[in-house]
């Protein structure tokens, strides 16, 4: 499936959004798509180029590469390449109530402005990937809850990754700054959450940023080349605990990740 510009406009209470057996490619336009069920389904890979996204889902995932829990129970991904999310470019913003993105195989950021309004259940997360999760650039704010956390890697920038001691409140504002209190990325929650993961091409390795909520400092962290975290969520699904689960799955090269990418 294809979209390459004009407006689209999916409301449905009982199914699906777009669907696809093979690859979707979102080049541009205006996506907006809610529904019961996930908004976002391809049984192979997701590319979003670039477009202005807005995905919102009242009993799914926003985003799902792969088919949802039954093919990870099968054991039918043979490995990450067979189902992808990738993201260059473009303005997304996720809504769900199951997981935010979720991929069976990997999940990928290049580019764009990325926001998950991810789930409140501790079952779900905001992003969620069956092998490797990365981040190379762009803007990335998922928030959601901490029982399933998973945070991209990164091999030369940073993220930070922070788990809350307490559950937040819905509109509660949300602000990364810098230590010279410029507004790196600010938004308002319209749900409760506890798990904040943020990463920018804006964040400086060995500089310090803070998280404010309701304006007030709530953490500091110094941004490190990888992931920077803060507070430990029970359920967290680290990078080091994923490889040993899937094996070499977890460990492809850029170089084979970037030949189905290609605007």
């Amino acid at each position: 499936d294809l979209i390459n510009d004009g407006k689209l406009n999916i409301k449905s209470d009982i199914s699906k959004g777009i669907k696809a057996m093979g690859n979707i490619f979102i080049n541009g336009g205006d996506v907006d798509v809610n529904t019961k069920d996930e908004c976002i389904e391809s049984k192979a890979t997701i590319t979003i180029n670039d477009g202005n996204i807005n995905v919102t889902s009242t009993g799914d995932d926003a985003i799902n590469a792969g088919g949802g829990l039954g093919a990870r129970m099968m054991k039918n991904v043979k490995d990450g390449n067979e189902h992808q999310i990738i993201i260059n470019g473009g303005n997304l913003v996720a809504d769900s109530k199951g997981d935010g993105l979720d991929s069976n195989g990997n999940l990928f950021f290049y580019g764009g402005n990325v926001l998950v309004k991810g789930p409140t259940s501790g079952g779900d997360g905001a992003l969620d990937s069956g092998s490797a999760l990365k981040y190379y650039g762009g803007n990335l704010m998922a928030l959601g809850s901490v029982g399933m956390v998973e945070c991209p890697e990164s091999e030369n920038g940073s993220v930070l990754n922070i788990s809350l001691d307490e559950i937040q409140e819905v509109a509660t504002s949300v602000a990364i700054m810098d230590s010279s209190n410029n507004t790196i990325y600010s938004t308002v929650s319209e749900k409760e959450f506890q798990s904040v993961i943020f990463a920018s091409d804006k964040l400086k390795v060995g500089e310090e940023y803070s998280l404010y909520l309701n304006g007030k400092k709530t953490v500091s962290l110094k941004a490190v080349t990888g992931v920077a975290q803060y507070g430990n969520a029970h359920g967290i699904r680290d990078a080091e605990n994923k490889r040993d689960m899937l094996g070499d799955r977890g460990d492809k090269k850029f170089n084979e990740k970037i030949e189905i990418t290609t605007k």
